[in-house]
C-alpha cells in the first residue's frame, strides 16, 4: 500500500481519520466475534 502511505503523509489530519476507522472495525470485529461465540 505505497500509495497509501504517500496520501498519509501528505495529509496528517487523514492518518487521524485512519486511526478512527481502524478501531471502529475493531470493534465491529469484536461484536461479530461475539455474536458468533454467543447462542
Amino acid at each position: 500500500m505505497g500509495a497509501g502511505d504517500v496520501t498519509l503523509s501528505a495529509v496528517p489530519d487523514l492518518s487521524g481519520c485512519f486511526l478512527k476507522k481502524r478501531q471502529a472495525l475493531r470493534r465491529l470485529r469484536s461484536k461479530i466475534e461475539g455474536r458468533i461465540a454467543g447462542p
